[in-house]
């Protein structure tokens, strides 16, 4: 909604558009689309609903108190920061830097079809002094995870199909072999599996058993780069998960600092 201030008559009227608040603290999930607005969409969405499913209210406070984790793809971090100064429910978020690449691997009979995100992260607090003012400082950067013994943040998603070309090849492979077993019906025969050969790749040559999809790979990905990224706060503020077994070989932090764990507690991510 636009409101317009109206001045002394004959003088220009000014119009300010009001920032936009949130009633529940806010978490904002950035990321830089490298030129990709649709894929950088997918993963802020994706990743914004798997934060809503573990952020928790505070203590002694309703479930519906609790964080908002709000996707901005189009956002720069700039624009975070202005969030933190004109919205006193803002708490922070995280910038995502990503590049994705995809590559297809032919076999004999299959093939495999796979999307690969190499990923950077930077977790930012708004930095809230006593007086509810905001100082925007990056608490927190993710380009390795614990327990990958030093190699950055990759993200793998695989699909295996069949083309239906390869089942043409066998149907008319297994025409021969019975064409060769019986001379008498080897004309009706190869006539039979010929046609179903044929109406097989009539189908279209470009048909896969079960078919690819980029986009089911790009949400599958985005969602495991959420859960990494959930795991991660919860060693470096020093709560690691039950089922971490990386952390059991490397001891989380022993003293988060305090940005980072205050930003950890308001999301709910350690309790």
């Amino acid at each position: 909604m636009i409101f317009a201030s109206i001045t002394a008559p004959g003088a220009a009227q000014q119009s300010k558009t009001p920032p936009l608040s949130t009633a529940n603290r806010g978490f904002y999930v950035l990321v830089d689309p490298g030129g990709d607005r649709s894929a950088a969409s997918v993963i802020a969405i994706t990743m914004a609903g798997e934060f809503n499913k573990v952020f928790r209210p505070l203590p002694g406070q309703p479930d519906a108190t609790k964080v908002w984790a709000i996707p901005e793809a189009t956002w720069s971090p700039d624009s975070l920061a202005t969030q933190c100064d004109t919205d006193p429910n803002a708490i922070g978020g995280v910038i995502l830097s990503y590049y994705v690449g995809d590559a297809s691997h032919f076999w004999i009979l299959w093939q495999t079809d796979t999307t690969t995100f190499s990923v950077f992260g930077q977790l930012v607090s708004c930095n809230r002094d006593a007086a509810n003012i905001a100082h925007p400082e990056a608490v927190a950067i993710v380009s390795q995870l614990h327990g990958s013994n030093g190699a950055l943040w990759v993200e793998r998603k695989s699909q295996t199909s069949v083309p239906l070309l390869s089942f043409a090849a066998v149907v008319a492979l297994v025409g021969r072999h019975y064409s060769s077993k019986s001379t008498g019906t080897s004309v009706n025969t190869s006539i039979a599996l010929a046609s179903v050969g044929a109406a097989v790749v009539g189908q279209g040559l470009s048909k896969d058993i079960p078919g690819y999809s980029l986009p089911l790979r790009m949400r599958n990905g985005s969602a495991h780069i959420a859960d990494d990224l959930i795991r991660e706060m919860r060693y470096l503020c020093g709560v690691p998960q039950k089922d971490d077994r990386a952390a059991a070989d490397h001891p989380p932090p022993p003293d988060p600092t305090t940005r980072l764990g205050d930003l950890c507690y308001q999301t709910g991510v350690t309790r």
